[in-house]
């Protein structure tokens, strides 16, 4: 499901222009300093329809409530994104990506896909917007990170290989600081490397029911 928003950013575009009137060119580090310029800029832009998805990822109950609270949506990640789409649109891009987080109007917070087609300065003011939750994904990226980190850091020996090849693929860090041998040794070597007694026949006989499953 996508979030899509139609934009009104006549209003930003005037005050972008100004600005280069000014004489200003680094506008990164130009909003860097004006903070307040960049809180000024998220209501400059005009939030003119947004779809049914919108309303569902961000748990809005109408779209009136949405487009009255939308600012309540930005979080120091989001405005941090908003910073560097400011850059782009200043610096006639024509479309910007980012990964950001957002509050939805119940409190809690999404990891969100953020994608924008800039219009020409010479063309329309309307800008689509388009945003994918990834918050799950993102969740399950953590998980496999931290389950990582136990199987690197327990004191227990784990050793990973291929089961074709028999070639180790991972051996935490208690395995490697008991053999004496750099991750990239491992990977040369198979159990037959640190077990001696076995042959390949008598190795394949013992792992066989891991193959079958």
């Amino acid at each position: 499901t996508i979030s899509i928003w139609e934009e009104d950013i006549s209003g930003l575009r005037n005050a972008i222009t100004v600005l280069k009137g000014r004489g200003i060119t680094d506008f990164e580090t130009w909003f860097n300093e004006h903070p307040e310029f960049v809180a000024d800029a998220a209501r400059l832009i005009r939030v003119v329809d947004i779809n049914q998805a919108t309303l569902d990822m961000f748990h809005a109950k109408s779209r009136e409530d949405f487009l009255k609270s939308v600012y309540e949506i930005h979080v120091p990640e989001s405005i941090t994104v908003f910073k560097r789409e400011l850059v782009a649109i200043a610096g006639g891009k024509s479309d910007f990506f980012a990964e950001t987080i957002f509050r939805r109007f119940d409190g809690s917070l999404m990891n969100v896909l953020i994608s924008t087609r800039i219009p020409p300065e010479s063309g329309t003011s309307s800008m689509l917007v388009s945003l994918i939750d990834i918050t799950h994904q993102k969740q399950a990226e953590e998980k496999i990170w931290s389950l990582g980190n136990i199987i690197e850091s327990t004191l227990q020996e784990i050793y990973i290989f291929d089961e074709e090849s028999l070639r180790f693929t991972f051996v935490n860090n208690g395995a490697r600081e008991n053999l004496g041998y750099s991750m990239e040794e491992l990977y040369q070597l198979t159990p037959l490397d640190l077990k001696h007694e076995f042959s390949v026949d008598s190795f394949s006989r013992l792992i066989e029911p891991l193959r079958s499953g």
